[in-house]
């Protein structure tokens, strides 16, 4: 049974230059895995700002809003105030 590689070094040729084709192809899909979970990285970074910011804007549209039926609270009345007097300025 030890001499069964030695009869038959054609295929021992064969698996070597197979497993070596596997390997290239492993370091290949490595890199690109690597290239990939930059940008992937790069895209969260992006989708995760944009999304923080519309949600933002959505709760504060929805405080203003809120606060807005209650405008007998003077400290309310007073925000409000201020912000309609902001977003009626020129820019």
């Amino acid at each position: 049974m030890a001499n069964y590689w030695n009869q038959y070094p054609e295929e021992d040729r064969e698996i070597k230059k197979l497993n070596q084709n596997l390997q290239d192809i492993n370091d290949l899909l490595k890199k690109q895995i690597i290239r990939l979970s930059g940008w992937r990285a790069f895209l969260n970074g992006i989708l995760f700002s944009l999304g923080s910011t519309i949600g933002f804007a959505i709760l504060i549209a929805l405080l203003a809003f809120l606060l807005s039926r209650f405008p007998n609270l003077p400290f309310i009345d007073q925000i409000l105030q201020n912000l309609q007097n902001y977003s009626q300025r020129p820019t």
